[in-house]
């Protein structure tokens, strides 16, 4: 089906986590990393990793310890909830901007939302200093909440540590212009009018 330029199209943060992480992935996964852009680009439906439903679980408890706090939960859980409680969660948002005359649709899901900051709960193997620096996630949710004055990743790692990374809007790139390059790329390597029909927005 053929797509008119003008038509709105969807951009998420993980599209373009998705795109970015072929140039930041460990060497020798470049293939691996193509492949699974474009199976995001195509939205191809995938199961479920052991690692992500992991991480889901993980999210998941936070959220029902938050909500009513008990004993019952382990230690990381609740030096997290402690964190968000009081939050609201699963916070929605939307806007638009137009980026090389096409209309774009940029969507936020927040985990959690409290007294003007975004808070992102992450489950991950090992976590490394600055490990979302690059990650356009931060710079789309400001950009949808523009009230938000502070975004802070929340990790826990095997260690079951916790760790905060925290972002500011003044010292992150606008979301318009990682749009403007992920574009660019997609009309580079003919895969624009692709992204047009599998990505189109209401």
């Amino acid at each position: 089906m053929q797509v008119q330029k003008h038509n709105k199209v969807l951009i998420t943060q993980s599209l373009l986590s998705s795109w970015g992480y072929m140039w930041d992935c460990a060497e020798g996964c470049e293939d691996d990393a193509k492949e699974s852009f474009l199976q995001t680009l195509n939205r191809v439906e995938t199961e479920t990793t052991e690692a992500q439903q992991k991480g889901i679980d993980f999210e998941n408890d936070v959220y029902a310890c938050a909500r009513d706090f008990d004993d019952d939960y382990a230690d990381e859980v609740k030096e997290m909830a402690k964190i968000v409680r009081g939050a609201q969660f699963q916070v929605r948002a939307y806007k638009e901007a137009t980026v090389q005359g096409i209309r774009c649709l940029f969507m936020a899901k927040c985990d959690a939302v409290k007294c003007g900051e975004i808070y992102d709960i992450k489950r991950v193997k090992k976590y490394e200093v600055g490990k979302y620096l690059n990650s356009p996630q931060h710079p789309e949710y400001f950009f949808c909440i523009p009230e938000a004055h502070k975004f802070t990743y929340l990790v826990c790692d095997d260690s079951k540590s916790i760790y905060r990374e925290t972002y500011y809007p003044k010292e992150t790139v606008l979301i318009t212009d990682i749009a403007e390059q992920f574009i660019n790329y997609l009309k580079q390597e003919k895969l624009f009018d692709l992204f047009l029909e599998k990505w189109a927005a209401q």
